[in-house]
């Protein structure tokens, strides 16, 4: 990471809630929660958002919504 300057990056409440809006408006079906909710030490809003919405919304969904450069689809 560091010879490329590159940082690393933590799904944050926000981007949860964000992307579990995507996933709804797009069709796809819901991935339910399994397991215990552990809190993230870099959000404490994340645990609670997912028992909210209680569905599994992955990374790789903000490629696209968060506009990486060249990603297209996931």
């Amino acid at each position: 990471m560091g010879r490329y300057g590159a940082e690393p990056w933590h799904m944050g409440a926000a981007d949860y809630e964000y992307l579990g809006m995507r996933a709804e408006l797009d069709g796809t079906p819901p991935l339910p929660l399994m397991g215990t909710l552990v809190e993230a030490t870099w959000d404490a809003e994340l645990a609670p958002a997912m028992e909210v919405l209680g569905s599994a919304v992955y990374e790789e969904a903000g490629l696209i919504c968060f506009g990486r450069p060249g990603v297209t689809e996931v």
